[in-house]
């Protein structure tokens, strides 16, 4: 069955050719499921992020969003025909609900996923097989508990539009980014594992920078966090994160479901019933022959009875 144009995962690869469609060589689009009448856009828009930074040795990954469809890239180094430097980049694009953030934070830099035809209906199993789970990311994340409080605490204490610059100090940013996703609301994130550059067209919302801050006035806009250096933050807002971040590393979810309230007159384990005294035992107290308010209902009824039998009796000496 051919998934249809709203649920399709593409796969597209991108390396140097020295024939582009375009005309010339360089680094593009040697295989791709889309559509034709794709091609050229998606091309266009992916141009400027599926090259590893310059002059890195590492592969790394990055998440995207545009118009509704989620991009994943695996980007690794490799080497043009001339022996020069250049770029293999795998690519998925399809809708967020199959593409999601922590899919893209788990697919492993080092594994390249398999290389196949598409489209697909689901993630590809190639991708999944290449991928680390919660508690494999989990355990690196235990490693650098005070960077991931930093991120956070850096996330919750800004509201700067332009996205971050990230300076890992040698942690995994893929497990940051794990921490920082379940302590905050990641709604539309974007991220890239290694940049050098961060004023290039389309840079995601966190980007682990491997170069200097730059000199542009745009890039200034990007808040920079530097993760081995203590917070310059408010005090509460670094408490609120080691909050966050250390419920996450211990397996407690911040938007665990709360049980209500028992009532008031319910103080009673749940589960457990309300012993009831045995009436044979001592702790049941002293019997007796009538409870108090039955003899208090026979009084009564006792009166009523006397003083019906008076007005009949005061109703007979009453001539016509």
């Amino acid at each position: 069955m051919t998934p249809g144009v709203d649920d399709r995962v593409d796969v597209v690869t991108f390396e140097w050719t020295h024939r582009l469609e375009q005309g010339g060589s360089g680094l593009g689009v040697v295989r791709s499921s889309l559509p034709d009448h794709e091609r050229a856009r998606w091309n266009d828009v992916l141009g400027t992020r599926v090259s590893v930074p310059p002059g890195d040795r590492e592969a790394s990954t990055c998440y995207l969003r545009f118009r509704g469809r989620a991009v994943l890239l695996h980007r690794t180094p490799a080497q043009d025909l001339l022996h020069r430097g250049s770029t293999r980049t795998m690519a998925l694009i399809g809708p967020p609900s199959v593409l999601t953030l922590d899919r893209a934070i788990a697919l492993r830099p080092g594994t390249e996923p398999g290389d196949g035809d598409g489209p697909y209906e689901s993630y590809p199993s190639g991708w999944a097989d290449a991928s680390d789970g919660d508690e494999t990311l989990g355990v690196v994340a235990k490693e650098h508990r005070d960077r991931a409080i930093t991120l956070v605490a850096g996330l919750l204490d800004t509201s700067q539009p332009d996205g971050f610059a990230i300076r890992a100090g040698g942690a995994d940013p893929r497990a940051l980014l794990w921490v920082a996703s379940r302590c905050l609301r990641s709604d539309g994130w974007t991220f890239s594992t290694r940049e050098s550059l961060t004023t290039t067209a389309g840079p995601p919302m966190l980007v682990f920078a491997t170069g200097p801050p730059p000199q542009s006035s745009f890039g200034f806009r990007r808040q920079w966090l530097d993760l081995s250096r203590p917070p310059r933050m408010r005090q509460s807002t670094v408490q609120e994160a080691t909050r966050r971040v250390d419920e996450v590393l211990a397996g407690r979810s911040r938007t665990a479901v709360v049980r209500p309230p028992r009532r008031r007159n319910d103080d009673r384990a749940p589960g457990v019933r309300q012993a009831v005294p045995d009436r044979g035992s001592a702790a049941a107290g002293p019997r007796t022959g009538l409870p108090g308010a039955y003899l208090v209902r026979l009084s009564l009824l006792l009166v009523w009875s006397a003083l019906f039998i008076v007005l009949l009796a005061l109703a007979g000496q009453v001539q016509p």
